[in-house]
């Protein structure tokens, strides 16, 4: 579910995903787990697709302009799913304990 909305609509798609996934878990520690697991291997397939798949010029200009390899701006760019995720699922999980109250 979350690879292909994150193929049809922007990138921010996927705080919904991980907001709804903290939203069904039964402790923060497993919101938290799921959401940044779940969204960081959907966005690392992106990542992949797009790195030696698609071969996308914009990559190809970062690393030159960045002098990064491939692998460091995989990994620099996988904090953003990472941090997305963990608050996206927390505030789910937040918000799942608001609502019963």
């Amino acid at each position: 579910m979350t690879y292909s909305l994150a193929s049809i609509f922007p990138w921010w798609i996927i705080v919904f995903v991980g907001t709804l996934i903290g939203f069904f878990s039964k402790t923060s520690k497993e919101a938290i787990l799921s959401g940044v697991i779940s969204l960081v291997f959907v966005w690392l397939i992106k990542l992949i697709i797009n790195f030696f798949i698609a071969d996308y010029l914009i990559i190809d200009k970062i690393k030159l302009f960045l002098n990064l390899s491939s692998f460091s701006i995989i990994c620099i760019s996988l904090l953003i799913p990472l941090i997305l995720g963990m608050l996206s699922a927390l505030f789910g999980y937040q918000l799942k304990k608001v609502s019963k109250s």
